[in-house]
């Protein structure tokens, strides 16, 4: 009897020496990716950054992202053509795996990229994000922006069509 509460002992100790490490250090590894981004010196170098984050497909990570798409959304880059399409592939890449989290934390920066970005494939998935993560406060808005599709595409059929398949 005393044997087997020895061992009962010393295996409820292991299991809370196994198991108490990963419960109490999960953002170590957010802390390590999000030096690595910050530290990144352009946008080329944290797109690839970037890339290895969301290849964890960590909600642990939902801070970071969130952090990555506040500072992109207060970048203006208006004379680099290159950089722009850089950036909007950062947003692009961020926005879709905050929506794959479900992070409804994220939901103002996802809009706020959505209604400034004159890419459609980056509107559209924008508008894809909030409604993955269920950001029912801006339902008015996406279906107004859905209305003046149907009544005026423009120019761009094809980008109209991406922004009308995000809103649906």
């Amino acid at each position: 009897m005393k044997r087997m509460n020895y061992r009962t002992l010393i295996l409820t100790a292991l299991s809370i020496i196994l198991l108490v490490p990963g419960a109490v250090f999960p953002n170590e590894m957010t802390e390590v990716w999000g030096t690595i981004y910050r530290n990144a010196p352009n946008l080329q170098q944290k797109y690839a950054v970037m890339l290895n984050i969301i290849e964890l497909d960590n909600r642990d990570m939902v801070p970071l992202l969130i952090e990555a798409l506040d500072e992109l959304n207060n970048q203006r880059i208006e004379y680099n053509k290159q950089e722009a399409v850089i950036q909007d592939d950062l947003k692009f890449l961020i926005i879709s795996e905050v929506g794959n989290l479900k992070a409804g934390e994220a939901g103002p920066y996802i809009y706020r990229a959505m209604k400034e970005t004159d890419d459609p494939f980056l509107k559209s998935e924008s508008i894809s994000a909030l409604g993955k993560i269920g950001a029912k406060t801006y339902a008015h808005e996406i279906s107004l922006i859905l209305k003046n599709l149907t009544l005026s595409r423009g120019n761009d059929s094809r980008g109209a069509e991406a922004i009308a398949f995000g809103c649906i």
